[in-house]
């Protein structure tokens, strides 16, 4: 009588593990830096939203500062008020990841979108949007925008 093999051994089963276990570790931090490098776009599209609504707001009223409810400068970054824009990004729903807030003077405004603890930081900072157009990110998280950062780029180390 011949036994019949069934099964896996030990060995073949510690193989396939190790091999699950290398695809993992590749494919982890790809899928992490995708998600990151998605929810920078929604900061980017709703940071325009914003400048939109900002240019609808002055339209209107004359002056950007309303978009705190009040016509004093707004001197510290601030959240809008619900009727102009939403203070948070993304702008459709779920998870939040960026804050969304603004300083403004009856004629100019800069619109900044900051990561909050959902989305990791991992050196990144802020995105700015200023009433001229002009985009700041600060890419490498040391809490100002530096000559090299004046620009919306899609990775670290890309040009503008």
């Amino acid at each position: 009588m011949t036994k019949k093999n069934q099964g896996f051994s030990l060995i073949e089963l510690m193989i396939v593990v190790a091999i699950i276990g290398i695809l993992a570790g590749v494919a982890y931090p790809s899928y992490v830096e995708y998600t990151r490098k998605a929810h920078r776009a929604k900061a980017q599209e709703a940071l325009e939203s914003f400048a939109m609504a900002m240019e609808k707001l002055r339209l209107e009223s004359q002056d950007y500062r309303l978009a705190n409810g009040s016509t004093a400068d707004v001197t510290t970054h601030t959240a809008p008020i619900a009727s102009v824009f939403a203070d948070s990004a993304p702008t459709d729903g779920g998870t939040q990841f960026y804050d969304l807030t603004f300083v403004a003077t009856k004629f100019s405004y800069t619109l900044r979108a900051t990561p909050n603890g959902t989305q990791p930081m991992n050196g990144d900072g802020y995105f700015e949007l200023h009433h001229t157009g002009r985009k700041g990110w600060d890419a490498d998280g040391s809490g100002s925008i530096g000559a090299t950062e004046w620009c919306w780029k899609t990775s670290k180390g890309g040009s503008c």
